[in-house]
């Protein structure tokens, strides 16, 4: 049997060997560096997002407005509240808005570009409600640009008793290569909806 001091000398060793798998949650890397300790992943979506038919994790983090302390010939350096969509592959470039997104989706390839598309929701009303517009967005050139989007308000129509399939207002028209299918949702005397469908062509 192992003697007590035997155990005492091997421990250390072993606690050493451990400490480079450790992992902190608080640091998560990606092109634009590693992400702050104030910063909350809100929802994450799997795709391929490069064309290089390997699957990717892209992230939605959300960092609220804070201080960072200076010292006597410093001032205190304010940092404005941000949302940022960042991946787990470093080369895709990440998405930044100093606006509020929620409601990150994956699209799969509707443009036909080789790429899985996004979409995100931006609001334009404050934290209570759910007003703004939902679009898709393409990896073109490693930048993320915007290929379709809708204004919708997602807390009148579910306060209407209406569902809201976000994932499916922006899809890809089956009739018409270069183009997307966008539905509209029409809030009718505050009461009713109206649901119309416009195909866009991608530029």
């Amino acid at each position: 049997m192992m003697r007590l001091t035997q155990i005492l000398t091997l421990l250390p060793l072993c606690l050493t060997a451990c400490l480079p798998f450790a992992s902190n949650s608080n640091e998560t890397h990606s092109e634009a560096g590693t992400i702050t300790p104030q910063a909350e992943a809100l929802e994450s979506i799997t795709g391929d997002f490069d064309g290089d038919g390997n699957t990717e994790r892209a992230t939605l983090y959300h960092t609220p407005a804070y201080t960072i302390a200076g010292d006597s010939l410093t001032p205190d350096e304010h940092i404005a509240e941000s949302y940022a969509i960042r991946f787990d592959k470093e080369s895709i470039a990440t998405k930044e808005s100093s606006r509020r997104l929620s409601h990150l989706t994956l699209l799969g390839d509707i443009d036909l570009d080789g790429k899985d598309e996004l979409g995100v929701f931006t609001h334009n009303s404050t934290k209570e409600q759910s007003w703004g517009d939902y679009s898709a967005y393409s990896n073109n050139a490693n930048e993320w640009q915007s290929i379709a989007s809708t204004t919708i308000n997602i807390s009148l129509l579910e306060s209407l008793g209406k569902t809201v399939a976000i994932d499916k207002l922006i899809t890809a028209d089956s009739t018409r290569r270069g183009y997307v299918t966008v539905k509209h949702i029409t809030i009718l005397d505050g009461e009713s909806c109206e649901t119309t469908t416009e195909s866009v062509q991608l530029i």
